[in-house]
């Protein structure tokens, strides 16, 4: 693997997952200047203990080594892709590290929203066969994400006709 491509570390919120982060930024294997970045995919279904620790995490990770720490959960739009036919389709939605409420719109969700709309869409509850939870709130969206970071682009288009 080449040192030079950006690295990726995706942080569950648990406490591997947190040593695995902390012998990262602490044997300096983590370069701001490569991209190297931090992921944590919220899935609004994690103990309060868990949102408190990653958000502990998150603020070491940017303060102390300058390492972006990027909050994202899966959240679906509305689209007419060109024709007069409305459907839902899947995409991420970029929070802050603060709950959601009235004054603070762009917080995580918690209270299973984001697990509500992912079964919503697809119609039909995850198990052991269809792991349709780590496909969604995980792999997709944070390969979505990926996409439009590394695209280097000026903006990132909103996508659906609700938002401001």
């Amino acid at each position: 693997m080449s040192n030079q491509k950006p690295h990726i570390v995706k942080f569950s919120g648990g406490r591997s997952s947190a040593m695995m982060l902390m012998k990262l930024l602490e044997g300096g294997q983590l370069n701001p200047v490569r991209g190297d970045i931090i992921i944590f995919n919220n899935t609004s279904a994690e103990h309060p203990a868990t949102y408190e620790f990653t958000r502990k995490m998150k603020k070491l990770a940017e303060e102390e080594y300058n390492i972006p720490f990027f909050w994202i959960e899966y959240q679906t739009y509305e689209d007419s892709s060109g024709t007069y036919q409305w459907s839902r389709k899947p995409t991420y939605k970029l929070t802050n590290d603060q709950p959601y409420s009235e004054q603070n719109k762009n917080g995580y969700r918690y209270k299973g929203e984001v697990f509500e709309e992912m079964i919503s869409l697809g119609g039909f509850l995850p198990s052991m066969v269809s792991r349709i939870c780590t496909v969604s709130m995980k792999i997709f969206i944070t390969n979505a994400f990926l996409s439009d970071w590394f695209a280097q682009k000026q903006s990132i288009e909103r996508l659906g006709h609700y938002g401001k």
